[in-house]
């Protein structure tokens, strides 16, 4: 017995671990002087299990449910119980543990002790919630990046019942595109950071609020008395981003741009009950406030929002041109590929609807003329069964018809598309001859070609 003890003494002495054991009979607690070692204090011994229920420990306040779990469901028969918690220092600091317990069952085969290991995780612990921190925050302003505020916003969705009321607000900094082209990116990120500030003071902590895009926001409200609070918050942002300066020294060089911003909002439940629902009807009443001037607040609703938006008698209108100002490449490609996805969602007559699909994206990226060509069944020939052509461009269609890839294209023009799906040819004369003999009576110069569309 004397040899075994010494062994455990050395071990004891050559771990940095803290040795505890909980007494399960009796409810008391004994531990290593480790302990006094890294807290600066010894812990209490008796009750232990009463003092935690009682919020009377040394244990975090929000972890002491889950220590008080694990400790019952030993004592009901568990054999183990691995718990992370966090520990009041001597100084009134808390540091993250990991406790490991196995218990001693005795010959009644009942529970009486818990033996285990405290072993300190704080470094551990700081580290992957300062990465979390990282992943989960936008890095310029410091606000949830867009996945987290999405996936913050469904979590809350999920608690809320039908009688209570929330909004989602989408705002949009207008003129931005204008700022960054005239003063800077460095300065348009100066200004973004102060936006952030500003917006996110004129909410309360519980509410979430994140930038989505370039110089695009979203804040979720949850728990509104009503509606009303809603136009009072966009007024008073809308407000607070005037007065963000945008002009250096007010010269002729340097000319004076205001900086101002357009809200969109959309009401739980009555403008939908998921994150995409209200979020899409959010987004078109920031469409319909920036189509009524920009620098103002618009709630959704169905008679005037979606105005906006195709009608099933006439053509569609866009307004992604004047939606964003931030120059993202990428953001407004998936802005432009959403909207035709809604475009062609609300609309009756597809074929209406793909031919404005086709002038939207021939405007908005100013080519000369944009068609879809179709394949036959049997993958052998191909026609051109849409065709938007610009001002002064000549329709081509009717000379695109039936092509076949074996006869007019040498059975080698799919091998111009690379593993995207794109073609793209800054100078057709590059091309073999029988592309460019396609090609070059349409007047075309430079091609850009997308497969399965």
């Amino acid at each position: 017995m004397r040899l075994s003890l010494e062994r455990h003494q050395i071990i004891m002495d050559q771990t940095d671990d803290i040795i505890i054991e909980w007494n399960i009979e009796t409810d008391s607690f004994i531990c290593s002087p480790k302990w006094e070692r890294k807290f600066g204090y010894m812990p209490s011994q008796e009750k232990i299990l009463t003092r935690i229920l009682r919020g009377d420990s040394h244990i975090h306040p929000d972890d002491q449910a889950r220590v008080v779990e694990s400790l019952y469901s030993i004592r009901k028969g568990s054999h183990y119980a691995d718990m992370e918690l966090r520990i009041r220092t001597a100084d009134d600091r808390y540091l993250w543990c990991r406790a490991r317990l196995t218990a001693q069952i005795s010959q009644a085969n009942h529970p009486i002790h818990a033996i285990g290991v405290l072993i300190d995780i704080d470094n551990e612990k700081r580290q992957a919630e300062k990465l979390l921190e990282i992943a989960q925050h936008d890095s310029l302003t410091g606000l949830y990046n867009k996945g987290t505020s999405q996936k913050r916003i469904e979590e809350h969705l999920k608690s809320l019942d039908e009688h209570s009321c929330s909004a989602l607000m989408i705002l949009d900094l207008d003129n931005f595109k204008q700022i960054n082209d005239s003063m800077g990116h460095l300065f348009g990120d100066a200004i973004l950071i102060e936006a952030a500030q500003r917006i996110k003071k004129q909410f309360r902590s519980t509410d979430i609020v994140g930038r989505i895009g370039g110089d695009e926001f979203i804040i979720f409200m949850e728990h509104l008395q009503g509606t009303s609070i809603l136009q009072k918050k966009a007024e008073q942002v809308i407000h607070e981003l005037e007065k963000i300066q945008t002009v250096n020294n007010g010269t002729e060089n340097s000319p004076t741009i205001h900086l101002s911003c357009s809200v969109g909002a959309a009401v739980y439940p009555l403008h939908g009950k998921s994150f995409k629902e209200l979020y899409h009807n959010a987004d078109l009443a920031l469409y319909q406030a920036k189509k009524n001037g920009k620098n103002q607040y618009h709630a959704y609703d169905t008679s005037s929002t979606t105005e906006t938006f195709l009608r099933t008698t006439a053509q569609p209108v866009s307004y992604i041109g004047g939606k964003i100002d931030s120059d993202e490449p990428d953001g407004l490609l998936d802005r432009l590929a959403e909207h035709c996805f809604r475009i062609l969602y609300q609309a009756h007559d597809v074929e209406t609807a793909v031919q404005s699909i086709l002038e939207m994206v021939g405007k908005k990226f100013n080519v000369s003329r944009a068609y879809i060509f179709e394949n036959s069944e049997d993958g052998t020939h191909c026609c051109n069964t849409f065709e938007w052509c610009n001002e002064g461009i000549s329709p081509q269609i009717e000379n695109l018809q039936s092509i076949s890839y074996e006869e007019d294209l040498n059975n080698r023009y799919l091998d111009n598309f690379n593993e995207d799906g794109i073609f793209y040819c800054r100078d057709i004369c590059s091309l073999e001859e029988e592309p460019y003999a396609i090609l070059a009576p349409q007047g075309i110069e430079i091609a850009l070609t997308k497969r399965n569309l």
